[in-house]
């Protein structure tokens, strides 16, 4: 598979392209903004303009044309009124199949998994029933039910990186809440390690892979490490809700691929 489509060159997206293009891939990259074009451009991607939430897609049959993959990066939305997440794929499935692209990587959340007592594996069947992590349920399931798509699932713990740090949102609080609860992170780095690893073992059939580093085993000891990096102060100790317990093993990932998280 050397001709990659990726679909929303956004924080993720963007750098998993050029991690492609580094690899010798050919990578087509959609954007809703105009004015990244050139960005996209400079990097070697080529850009398209499509925005399926807004029902704009002139240019999805040229992107689609010769994509061996598909890596579908697009954040859920929710600010427009009767519009379910799972709405976009319902339209592009039929271009999908209209050329012939049988395989898709997903990029979903844990979020949909309800919380339990017991450690949170791909198997676990207790789905959250919030409206948000529904409509990212159902949207996975339109691909997972679809008769000629092999999709590949990964289910993202909380994002971090190099640019994006969410201990500075949690310095700025007055309180760090849940501190002895689990926490269920992945590193940017890690997400696009595993994800290229996908592409090249050539997938012929459905999965399910929750991306969580294994290494941070509460809160605190997340957010007291990432502080240390930023010399920062974190806020006092709230309280502990364990109705909010959820531990979730990203271990499946490491077996599949024998790498290991970085993270």
């Amino acid at each position: 598979m050397k001709n990659i489509g990726i679909l929303g060159c956004g924080w993720l997206g963007f750098s998993l392209a050029e991690e492609l293009i580094k690899e010798n891939y050919n990578v087509k990259g959609t954007t809703t903004t105009l004015s990244k074009f050139t960005i996209l451009k400079d990097n070697a991607i080529s850009p398209y303009y499509i925005d399926l939430q807004e029902n704009k897609i002139d240019f999805l049959d040229d992107f689609l044309e010769n994509i061996d993959c598909l890596i579908i990066c697009i954040p859920p939305k929710y600010q427009l009124e009767n519009f379910s997440y799972k709405d976009n794929f319902i339209l592009l499935i039929p271009f999908l199949e209209k050329h012939s692209i049988t395989k898709v990587i997903f990029m979903s959340s844990v979020s949909v998994y309800a919380p339990s007592p017991n450690l949170i594996t791909e198997k676990s069947r207790l789905i959250n029933q919030d409206i948000k992590s529904k409509q990212i349920f159902d949207a996975e399931n339109l691909f997972l039910n679809h008769p000629s798509i092999n999709v590949s699932i990964l289910r993202l713990g909380g994002l971090f990186g190099l640019d994006r740090k969410p201990v500075k949102y949690i310095c700025a609080k007055d309180e760090l809440q849940n501190p002895d609860l689990p926490i269920n992170m992945v590193h940017q780095y890690d997400i696009i390690a595993y994800t290229k690893s996908i592409i090249k073992k050539d997938f012929e059939s459905n999965s399910i892979f929750n991306l969580v580093s294994n290494k941070y085993h509460s809160r605190l000891d997340y957010y007291t490490k990432q502080a240390l990096k930023e010399n920062l102060t974190l806020p006092a100790l709230g309280t502990n809700n364990t109705q909010l317990y959820k531990k979730i093993s990203g271990d499946k990932i490491v077996q599949f691929t024998n790498i290991e998280y970085q993270y």
